[in-house]
């Protein structure tokens, strides 16, 4: 360059004022505004995850996360493929949507936080944030989309439509919500954005067969540069959720529709394939190092992405040479959509009949995802269950405001543009339509994907108000500022009032603001509170009742396998499928059932099992269950025996010894328990009389005896009570209150349909309110999680001077967690004719063992001997138990003894004998309990609470984020004979 053009363009430089200088760069101060804006607004709840030393997070499937990522920190940059430390007794291949590109990412992201070295704080502290770091970075790709359908300033309208979004892609970027969903969504954005430029490029260049036949690689530089990108992107997108696969699908429909629009319009389909086989070829490579399975899966990068990927890409040189083909014959260009509809035709029916495991996997997975199908899961998981049809407005309103409505506008604007626009047709208009047509349906099948359909709703509205700009010839430009109009004012600020309003208080329900503070880390605060009790109260895995084995390493890696052979002294948590995350990463334990919807069935059989016998059998066959058998439930006890003397030796040393039972699956959840083995959850209510008030009475739906029978209501509602195997060993401090309710009417009192469920603030207020009518019954206070420890039990043997068979009764006073209360066990058994008797206890009354040994350091102690007695209790005995009113609802005992039962003999399953003495006349004076007290109360009246999340895992039910928020009501007393306070 010569020095006077040099001069020449200095002096322009200089010349160049602040008004254009602004031009130039007006979007980076506006959109650095509105990025900061949503980062603040994702952040204000911080202090919410925050308790202590201790950093929690809002669900269950960020604590998995937190376990893959400090695994990755730890051997950076792998992730965990295979996990023993969950799904007991078989474990789990944990990579794919877990252990992804989102893991990676935050486990890098400690690692120069931590400088190398990150702390445990540090690690949760980074994932702490992620969720909203992702979620304001995602305003990046939008504002990209944004310029390129419409131009730089509808860039920036779009960023300002998602700032004010108040919705799903909103709240899964909140702190605290540290999941890959947000990550999803700003590798899709990206993905769509690369895809989209390929296209135009490809458009502009015009790549042709011809020009790869003769390597001209200068002409094709940019279209290649193009599509690899895209296809980079569209592999980054499956790295961090192979699932994302159906996105390749939707790109698979998009191609297959814009290549027959090209033909039929006389356009070559060169350019368009181009791009779809280079960037599906670049993808193709890209999956090789992610590659999770060979088989055929969804979770994890596995043959199923590969045959679609490869499917798309060479569908697409297939179109392109059909095309020249047809041209060849001189066909009518009609006639090539018809063939292309038959070609798809003819591959899907050779697929369904060489490969119908993969046929089978990805129509179930099409209907799942976007034809309204529902499985047991969706079932029972808010979040993926469908938005009932006739909800779809109020739905979309609360996602997007008035936003859905402008871009269901865009939405047929630019149909009808691309209808009518002739050779100016763009098939990167195309795909915007296609991939909202897609991501609806998405949404609609499963309320999840509303943060995927934001995308396309946030471009739209971008576009829509770039169409507006171009329409009113509105002056963008610093030098025609001069020329706008009044009425392009007026229209432009309706626009903006349109989108605005309706997002920004008081006129929104929810704004952005006050949406992202509705969160908490709800009911792992309490799972927290046992995790860590498990995991300094019981032996290490590999160690239960065998103190000199080797622990497994927590942070190990393990060979992958489909049945993984456990150590001796290795044992399972038995829960619900919810907290399984909760117990693996809090507790350090390993759960029978997680949230990837391992093991629902072999717990849902136990739970609702009435028979302790039977729960035995179900947990020693566990080992030798396909736990996705849908029968288990009708297995009779002969054939669980069966299984369990057929096992090898290595099944029959895989035990599960503890049980976790919490608040919620003892009354909201226990409905979405019922729907994968069992009864139906009709059949554990019935009408029955309840007392309503102090004095009152009246027959209302309620929890009937099959279900108080159930080994979930007896652990949890009756302490375990007669059963033989079963020892509390720690609760919760905190305590919830549930309850039914009833509405009083001039004919009486009816139900209201409220039934076994957890008091909320929500709830509280309604009963505060006396125009409301409600009145509750059927009230039971009780610890939020409570865990029990499966025992062999100690044998009680004794004999007593009867001429008939008679009833005896053993029970123990003990005292909760940190005193919190006193409760008795008892058992009753009947004798033989001889008055001989036998039964099977599972409290120590003295405690000497703990996980050194191999064993528990219980929370839960007793105060007494065992008392033996003739006669029996009922559970509102034995709740009542003290020196003055133990034989209170009972005839007097003829004799009684004690019986001392040393830890080890619950263990080794040792017998105990009972010597039985007589007793004349009015022969006690009640002090079997020693001097004991207890009046049954569960609790001081103490209570905790305080977390404000919306997010509940199951059958939609919602809290306002505590399991017991503290409200209660001095309405009732429950079964304990608690006295419940108000908050």
């Amino acid at each position: 360059m010569s020095s006077e053009t040099e001069t020449v363009d200095e002096e322009a430089a200089s010349e160049r004022s602040p008004l254009d200088i602004w031009e130039d760069w007006y979007h980076v101060p506006v959109l650095s505004v509105l990025v900061a804006f949503m980062f603040w607004t994702r952040i204000q709840a911080r202090d919410r995850f925050v308790s202590g030393d201790q950093i929690l997070f809002r669900g269950n499937d960020a604590y998995y996360h937190l376990r893959e990522i400090q695994y990755t920190v730890n051997n950076w940059p792998f992730t965990m493929g295979f996990d023993p430390w969950t799904h007991f007794p078989f474990g789990n291949a944990s990579g794919g949507q877990f252990g992804s590109l989102f893991d990676q990412i935050v486990a890098t992201a400690a690692l120069v936080v931590g400088l190398g070295n990150p702390s445990d704080q540090t690690v949760r502290t980074v994932l702490l944030y992620a969720p909203a770091v992702f979620g304001t970075l995602t305003a990046i790709p939008v504002y990209y989309l944004g310029k390129h359908y419409a131009g730089r300033l509808s860039g920036v309208f779009g960023v300002l439509v998602y700032a004010l979004i108040p919705g799903t892609i909103l709240t899964r970027a909140t702190v605290g919500f540290g999941d890959h969903h947000i990550a999803e969504a700003f590798f899709l954005s990206i993905a769509l954005l690369m895809v989209a430029r390929a296209l135009r490029v490809a458009q502009r260049e015009k790549p042709v067969y011809e020009l790869v036949v003769d390597r001209d690689w200068e002409t094709l530089r940019r279209p290649i540069v193009a599509s690899v990108l895209a296809g980079v992107a569209i592999a980054l997108y499956m790295w961090t959720w192979p699932p994302g696969v159906m996105f390749v699908g939707i790109l698979g429909a998009f191609f297959a529709l814009s290549l027959s629009v090209d033909y039929v319009r006389g356009r070559s389909p060169d350019h368009t394939a181009f791009v779809g086989v280079v960037s599906m070829a670049t993808t193709l490579v890209m999956l090789v190092p992610k590659t999770g399975s060979l088989g055929f899966s969804t979770t994890t990068i596995s043959l199923t992405q590969y045959f679609l990927v490869f499917a798309v890409g060479a569908g697409c040189a297939f179109m392109a040479w059909l095309a020249r083909e047809w041209d060849d014959r001189d066909l009518s260009r009609l006639g090539y959509p018809g063939a292309i509809a038959g070609g798809i035709l003819v591959g899907t029916v050779l697929l369904a009949v060489i490969v119908p495991d993969a046929f089978n996997l990805i129509l179930n997975n099409v209907e799942r995802v976007m034809a309204f199908g529902q499985s047991d899961t969706s079932r029972t998981v808010a979040e993926v269950q469908a938005v009932p049809l006739d909800s779809v407005g109020q739905y979309m309103t609360g996602q997007f405001g008035l936003t859905y409505l402008t871009a269901a506008l865009g939405l047929f604007w630019l149909l009808s543009h691309l209808a009518f626009v002739g050779d100016d047709y763009r098939p990167d208009e195309l795909l915007l339509v296609v991939l909202t047509v897609f991501f609806t349906l998405m949404a609609l099948t499963q309320r999840r994907f509303f943060y995927y359909l934001a995308i396309p709703v946030f471009v739209l509205n971008a576009w829509v108000f770039g169409q507006i700009i171009r329409m009113l010839n509105v002056p963008t430009t610093v030098d025609r500022l001069g020329d706008i109009e009044g009425y392009q004012v007026i229209t432009l600020v309706a626009v903006l009032l349109l989108v605005t309003v309706p997002l920004a208080s008081p006129f929104a329900a929810s704004t952005a603001t006050s949406a992202a503070t509705q969160t908490g880390p709800a009911d792992s605060t309490y799972w927290a509170e046992s995790g860590n009790w498990l995991q300094n109260n019981t032996p290490a895995p590999g160690t239960y009742g065998n103190p000199d084995g080797e622990p497994m390493e927590f942070y190990g890696t393990y060979e992958q396998t489909e049945d993984f052979d456990y150590p001796e002294g290795a044992y399972g948590v038995m829960s619900w499928w919810d907290y399984g995350h909760w117990i693996t990463v809090e507790g350090e334990r390993i759960p029978n059932a997680n949230p990837f919807q391992q093991g629902p069935r072999p717990a849902s059989a136990f739970f609702q099992t009435t028979n302790e016998t039977r729960a035995e059998l179900i947990l020693e066959a566990l080992p030798s269950l396909d736990d996705r058998d849908e029968h288990i439930s009708n297995l009779s006890n002969e054939e669980l025996r069966t299984i369990v003397d057929q096992q090898s030796q290595q099944e029959a040393s895989e035990d599960t010894r503890y049980v976790m039972i919490d608040d919620q699956m003892a009354s909201n959840k226990f409905s979405p328990i019922t729907r994968w083995a069992g009864p139906n959850y009709a059949d554990y209510v019935g009408v029955q009389e309840y007392t309503i008030g102090q004095n009152r009475t009246a027959n209302l739906q309620g929890m009937n005896e099959r279900f108080e029978n159930t080994m979930l209501s007896r652990l949890y509602y009756h302490d375990g009570q007669q059963l033989s195997h079963y020892r509390l060993v720690h609760e919760t401090e905190s305590d919830t209150t549930i309850l039914s309710l009833a509405r009083q009417t001039q004919s009486g009192v009816e139900s209201t349909g409220f039934i076994n469920r957890r008091l909320t603030s929500q709830v509280y207020n309604s009963l505060q309110n006396p125009t409301s009518g409600l009145v509750p019954y059927d009230v039971r206070q009780e610890s939020t999680v409570k865990t029990y420890e499966r025992v062999e039990g100690a044998t009680l043997e004794g004999s007593v001077n009867t001429t008939n068979a008679t009833s005896v009764t053993a029970y123990v006073t003990l005292n909760g967690t940190a005193d919190q209360r006193q409760f008795s066990y008892y058992q009753t058994v009947e004798t033989d004719a001889n008055g001989n008797f036998e039964m099977t206890v599972p409290y120590p009354t003295n405690e000497t063992l703990g996980p050194e040994d191999g064993y528990t350091n219980s929370s839960v102690r007793a105060a007494t001997n065992y008392t033996v007695f003739t006669g029996s209790l009922e559970d509102q005995d034995v709740q009542l138990v003290t020196g003055q009113t133990l034989f209170r609802n009972i005839d007097q005992p003829a004799q009684m003894g004690q019986a001392d039962v040393p830890e080890s003999a619950i263990h080794e399953g040792d017998t105990i004998t009972v010597e039985m003495e007589s007793l004349g006349g009015n022969a006690t004076d009640g002090n079997a309990t020693d001097g004991n007290t207890s009046t049954g109360n569960a609790t001081d009246g103490d209570t905790s609470g305080g977390n404000t999340t919306d997010g509940n895992t199951t059958d939609g039910n919602t809290s306002d984020g505590s399991g017991s928020d503290g409200t209660t009501t001095t309405a009732a007393v429950d079964a304990r004979q608690a006295s419940v306070a108000t908050p």
